[in-house]
């Protein structure tokens, strides 16, 4: 879930562009508590979790998770 700060705590970012995506179906083959599940799952056997943005039309359509042990990080040359 994604929530805003508000001068009393916090509230539902509703209107966030990924909002209805976490909350309702992150991708054609997850619910939400799969989702989730997946997430947390990942963070702790592996450390950490990565996830493709699908995007169309300039919105994100879906999240997809990505196996951890498949993923490698570099930093890009121009950071060095």
């Amino acid at each position: 879930m994604i929530y805003r700060r508000t001068a009393s705590g916090k509230e539902p970012a509703t209107d966030h562009p990924i909002y209805s995506l976490l909350k309702f179906k992150p991708n054609e083959f997850q619910n939400p508590f799969q989702f989730r599940e997946n997430i947390q799952g990942q963070l702790g056997l592996r450390g950490n979790m990565f996830l493709f943005k699908n995007i169309l039309g300039g919105e994100v359509k879906e999240l997809l998770p990505l196996p951890s042990s498949q993923v490698t990080i570099e930093q890009d040359k121009m950071f060095d």
